[in-house]
């Protein structure tokens, strides 16, 4: 067996890139035509004759050529023996290895994730959720292995997966909702520092409420309201053991993704966003990317339900940087009816300040014809702040 093993493994070291079902014909002549059974059975009685420190290397290679050749939902003949067997054992010890990348033999290679790129990480967990189909190709055989360690121990799968640096593997299980977790087991998860993977686990939490608020609306019939219901109660109960702060982090994440065309979100994150520390908001909200007029819109969902002199400020703060800084027409077209509503709420001692910095913005502006001849580039910029800011000075609403 372990040179069947030494095979198998520079068989996938000479692949330029792991086409896992490609492999199929070669790993079957290394292999033969022993039962899955009967292959374990071998594994297990070679052990003895492994390098000792090669033993979680070889059994994951192992494990991989298993699962490249056979389903592992048809492996139910073999979960009820494998947890006590030293192989098993050693299959969980080379995933952590594999994981956290320290294996010279056998190491996670795939593309760089752009999660860097995101200040709200639920946002590019459901950007990630939309193109998972390709990543789930690329590691399928790993995720195989998973899925079966799942079957055999789910506390050894979990126990696992939190160690995957890149954060591949558990986005695709967390995602694509492959599999289905009880929401019991998602609280400690929801608590993990790498928000990556915490709010990938929020993402899971939403997928049955997303799918029936999408059915409710496409079907509009009584028995989905009854569904939406259950499944708000379900999300509460797993929130509610989730620390405040913690809650409020997601609540807000899931309400600034910009874009998102869809604003229903369930009572119990009302009820949360209405008894929170206003200071405990404002921080989250102020780790979002708010110079993008697309995500600062999104405030309006926030102050529809508390008023409060500090989210005002926080708008007021920003809107008038970014028109100051970062003026785009395009943008301003797309967000302004948005913009507009978000005037209408607010008192009339917030409207008075942005209408005062707006004037005196607007007495500094290069927009002269003298400017236009001597500075075009400034004039440019500046005139398209001007038509904004007059645009706004004009609301009745603001004056």
């Amino acid at each position: 067996m372990l040179e069947k093993i030494k095979q198998i493994s520079q068989l996938f070291n000479d692949q330029e890139k792991l086409r896992w079902y490609g492999l199929e014909p070669e790993l079957n002549k290394i292999l033969g035509t022993r039962t899955l059974e009967e292959l374990i059975s071998d594994l297990e009685e070679s052990l003895e004759t492994f390098p000792r420190k090669k033993l979680p290397h070889y059994c994951l290679v192992f494990f991989l050529a298993i699962f490249i050749l056979n389903d592992y939902k048809q492996s139910d003949n073999i979960i009820a023996d494998i947890k006590s067997k030293k192989c098993y054992k050693n299959l969980i010890n080379g995933l952590k290895i594999f994981l956290v990348s320290k294996s010279a033999d056998l190491r996670y290679e795939i593309a760089e994730s752009n999660y860097d790129d995101y200040k709200n990480k639920y946002e590019y967990v459901e950007s990630f959720s939309s193109y998972v189909y390709t990543f789930e190709i690329k590691n399928s055989a790993f995720l195989n292995i998973l899925n079966f360690i799942y079957l055999v121990e789910p506390k050894d799968f979990y126990n696992i997966i939190v160690h995957d640096k890149q954060n591949i593997l558990f986005l695709c299980f967390f995602t694509r909702g492959r599999q289905m977790f009880k929401y019991e087991d998602l609280i400690q998860l929801l608590l993990i520092d790498d928000e990556v993977k915490s709010n990938s686990v929020f993402f899971h939490l939403m997928l049955e409420w997303r799918s029936l608020v999408r059915k409710y609306y496409s079907e509009n019939v009584p028995a989905k309201r009854d569904d939406l219901s259950k499944e708000i109660e379900r999300i509460n109960l797993v929130f509610s053991k989730v620390p405040i702060e913690r809650r409020t982090h997601f609540i807000i994440n899931f309400l600034f993704v910009k874009n998102n065309k869809i604003n229903e979100y369930p009572i119990c994150f009302v009820e949360d966003l209405q008894n929170i520390d206003i200071n405990i908001l404002i921080f989250e909200i102020k780790k979002l990317d708010l110079s993008n007029l697309f995500v600062l819109i999104k405030i309006f969902e926030v102050m529809k339900l508390l008023s409060s002199q500090e989210l005002e400020k926080v708008f007021t703060q920003y809107f008038l940087k970014w028109i100051d800084t970062n003026s785009n027409h395009y943008v301003w077209e797309q967000n302004k009816k948005e913009i507009y509503k978000i005037l209408h709420l607010i008192t009339p001692k917030a409207k008075k300040n942005i209408s005062s910095e707006l004037t005196l913005l607007k007495n500094k502006l290069f927009i002269s014809s003298f400017d236009r001849q001597v500075r075009y580039t400034i004039f440019y910029k500046d005139e398209i702040k001007g038509k904004i800011i007059a645009e706004l000075l004009a609301i009745k609403d603001i004056n």
